[in-house]
């Protein structure tokens, strides 16, 4: 069953839950009822699949933890990736970049400047 509310509100019911919010504290927040969040949510649910739904919210709620938006997200995996590239072992990724930082930093090299000659 279709809930009666705007587009613009339905996303911010979805992106509200999707960030761990309560429904309460959804509805409160956008001004629908609880059971309107509810209805929203399992139209929602429906189209996506709960298991995909269930990932995406954890991934919102730990990302919420973080303080990381989904730019921040893709970014950090662009990283993670450049590294894998260069076979620099995950554990080490810190020890690598300040190597790396001290290296540009005896040779009076901007750091950027390396990460374009990788990428």
């Amino acid at each position: 069953m279709k809930s009666n509310i705007s587009e613009t509100t339905r996303q911010t019911v979805i992106r509200l839950w999707v960030e761990g919010e309560s429904r309460k504290d959804v509805a409160l927040i956008s001004g629908v009822s609880e059971g309107t969040v509810s209805n929203v949510i399992a139209e929602w649910r429906q189209k996506l699949g709960d298991g995909d739904a269930d990932a995406i919210r954890e991934l919102g709620i730990n990302m919420k933890r973080l303080g990381i938006d989904a730019a921040q997200c893709a970014e950090g995996l662009t990283i993670k990736n450049t590294m894998k590239k260069l076979g620099v072992n995950p554990n080490q990724v810190e020890s690598f970049m300040n190597e790396t930082y001290e290296y540009c930093q005896r040779f009076g090299l901007a750091p950027l400047w390396i990460l374009h000659l990788i990428c």
